[in-house]
């Protein structure tokens, strides 16, 4: 994701991809990994610096968040904001193994898989499922659509006039075709 943030180029074919995907002229302004954020560091969304960055009003997000995860949130890989309000979520993948892992919290587990399905029954999926996949095998991949879920959620509650969520899975090897 670096070198998307700090390539021009590759931004610009980024931009272009997702402008027709979206059918939409999209412009996406970077908001993490940045060089001068701790040269590159990528942001957890719960964290103060990420809520007032995309939310503006820290309290109401705090409370919010404290109710659905610990402390300890998912790390995203790129946080881009557009010219048209929307808010992309980017998470980088070289290999499909990678969407293959099992929680590692301690702390917070029980937040973590109430969330977890409450999120995956807004999706229809049943309970058997949910333990074994969404907790379990794909939990990475899990927490991340719930993740964005709350994203989507959170816009209802803030004055954060973003239009849309949009959660994109990039295999980061690409980028070095056109660097």
């Amino acid at each position: 994701m670096q070198q998307i943030t700090s390539n021009p180029r590759i931004k610009s074919i980024i931009d272009d991809d997702l402008s027709k995907l979206l059918d939409k002229k999209e412009v996406l302004n970077w908001k993490s990994p940045l060089k001068k954020d701790n040269n590159y560091s990528e942001h957890r969304l719960n964290s103060k610096e990420s809520i007032k960055l995309l939310f503006g009003n820290v309290q109401e997000a705090s409370e919010s968040f404290k109710t659905f995860w610990p402390q300890q949130s998912p790390v995203w890989d790129g946080i881009a904001v557009s010219n048209e309000r929307d808010l992309f979520l980017f998470e980088g993948k070289s290999h499909k193994s990678e969407t293959r892992t099992s929680t590692k919290a301690h702390n917070g587990e029980h937040l973590i898989n109430q969330s977890l399905s409450m999120v995956a029954s807004k999706f229809g999926v049943t309970y058997p499922n949910v333990k074994k996949n969404w907790e379990g095998k794909y939990y990475q991949l899990a927490n991340r659509i719930a993740f964005a879920w709350k994203m989507k959620e959170m816009l209802s509650i803030t004055s954060a006039k973003y239009n849309n969520v949009y959660m994109i899975f990039l295999n980061p090897t690409l980028t070095s075709y056109f660097a």
